[in-house]
Order: C-alpha cells, then sequence, then structure tokens
C-alpha cells in the first residue's frame, strides 16, 4: 500500500481470526453536472462488521486542457450508511494528486449497511473519478 501515498502501519487491525480482507475500487466517468454520482458501492456482508482501514478519492478531466491553470472538478465523498457523507473531499484537476485516507483506527460500518463512494461535477466537461477502499470484515 504505501505505492499509493500512506504507510500502511498505522493502522491496527488486531488478531487476523476471523477475518476476510476487503478490498474495492470503482471509476466512473461523468459528463453532467448530477449530485452524488454514484462511483463505488459495497454492502456489509450479512452477520459481520466491515472495518474500514483507509479510502482513495480522486477525480480528473478526461482529457488534460492545454494550460497549466487549476480546474474544480467537483467533490467526492465516502457516505456511510448511503446517503451520510461521512468524508468529503474538494478535487482539482491534477493527475497523481490523488486524496489517500488512512484511518489510525478502522471505521467500523455495521452489517448490511451500504457504503459508497459519489461524486458531484462541478461542470459537464468528462471527468474519470477513482476511488477505492479496504480493510477486513468480521
Amino acid at each position: 500500500m504505501s505505492d499509493i501515498g500512506f504507510n500502511e502501519g498505522t493502522v491496527s487491525i488486531g488478531t487476523d481470526d476471523g477475518k476476510t480482507l476487503v478490498l474495492k475500487t470503482g471509476t466512473l466517468v461523468t459528463t453532467a453536472v448530477t449530485a452524488d454520482q454514484v462511483v463505488l458501492t459495497y454492502t456489509v456482508t450479512v452477520a459481520k462488521t466491515f472495518f474500514v482501514e483507509y479510502v482513495t478519492l480522486d477525480g480528473f478531466l478526461t482529457s488534460t486542457p492545454g494550460n497549466a491553470n487549476p480546474v474544480k472538478l467537483g467533490t467526492i465523498s465516502l457516505e456511510t450508511p448511503s446517503g451520510t457523507k461521512a468524508i468529503t473531499a474538494d478535487r482539482f484537476q491534477s493527475l497523481g494528486n490523488t486524496f489517500v485516507l488512512p484511518f489510525s483506527e478502522p471505521l467500523p460500518v455495521a452489517a448490511g449497511v451500504v457504503i459508497r463512494v459519489v461524486c458531484t461535477p462541478f461542470s459537464a466537461s468528462s471527468m474519470t473519478w477513482r476511488t477505492g477502499f479496504g480493510g477486513y470484515e468480521r
């Protein structure tokens, strides 16, 4: 995980007994100014708790403009439960500027709860949104 900008040694995960690793990624290309477009969704397994250890949030113009001026893309958010924004980041055009948030203690999400990442583009320009989150279920 260290290749995406954080030290995986900062998260306390306890014993590995009974854990199932959960790593999810999502990508969405948008061309409309519509709120809360879903980039990634995951429903926590019945009778399990999902412990989220990190989230990555990124967005960029699908075709890079010919100038170096910053371009506001919009916002991208982690929701848990679905519809409740836990983390929101404003994104500006800049490849390789991924917002990475490791949790010092995993974020618990209860069984059956939908966790998702949504974006709200600032313009109708073609934008690519990428995200990922990971942790474990027990």
